[in-house]
């Protein structure tokens, strides 16, 4: 559960926000159950659940097909109370998930816990998304690695950069009718995924695809200094 002092964390934040904010977060908590998030979320991962669900409720299309979800890039799994408020089950999916927080925890620890707290067939794994198979309804991927020099920032190594394989691999998960919803950080990531995108739907494997190019996403709830973007790729819905 979260402690006491994260819920009182939680209340320290809602007071910081402006107006605006709270408009927003009325709002959320009247269309999703938020109910349970108090029990499982310290603040920060309070805030970043809210923006995940703000960005879902934003940019999603009202009829996509039933059917379990991926998160990819899941580090710790803290805003998973964000993704499960719109629908479940979530697999999380994290390939750098041995990394140790201050207090000794592994993301992959915290994760496991988080997914255990939410429950309703949310799972956390430690892995390479490109390792996985079979069909999803929808598929996030937040924040990823398109760029050497990040990787190299959070001592990974370089044979992990892999934007091009990547995308083709989760694009060929999707459903029918299924929904992948990307946010990058920044003009020069953001430009590169659209040089990605733009090479996947002239390839066999991007026929049909549809592909949104949604600009900024920032809303009225933001956890970010830089400027994030996103796109949103829709598969046909018979392949």
């Amino acid at each position: 559960m979260a402690s006491r002092r994260g819920r009182c964390g939680v209340e320290r934040l809602i007071a910081s926000l402006g107006e605006s904010e709270r408009a927003r977060i009325r709002a959320l908590a009247q269309r999703y159950d938020l109910s349970g998030w108090p029990r499982w979320c310290e603040a920060a991962e309070w805030r970043e659940s809210l923006w995940v669900l703000d960005l879902l409720d934003r940019f999603l299309p009202g009829d996509l097909p039933e059917g379990p979800c991926l998160d990819v890039g899941s580090r710790a799994g803290g805003y998973l109370p964000g993704l499960a408020a719109l629908r479940t089950p979530w697999l999380l999916v994290e390939r750098d998930a041995y990394r140790r927080y201050l207090w000794l925890a592994t993301r992959e620890a915290h994760g496991r816990q988080m997914a255990a707290r939410v429950g309703r067939g949310c799972r956390y794994l430690a892995g390479d998304a490109e390792q996985l198979d079979g069909r999803v309804a929808l598929i996030t991927w937040l924040l990823p690695y398109v760029r050497p020099a990040p990787l190299r920032a959070d001592g990974l190594p370089e044979s992990w950069l892999r934007p091009a394989a990547l995308l083709k691999h989760l694009v060929g998960r999707l459903g029918e009718g299924g929904a992948l919803l990307i946010v990058n950080q920044g003009e020069v990531e953001a430009a590169q995924m659209r040089q990605l995108l733009s090479e996947l739907q002239a390839s066999p494997a991007g026929g049909g695809l549809v592909v949104r190019d949604l600009g900024s996403v920032a809303g009225a709830i933001t956890t970010w200094r830089r400027p994030r973007f996103g796109f949103l790729l829709i598969t046909p819905p018979t392949r």
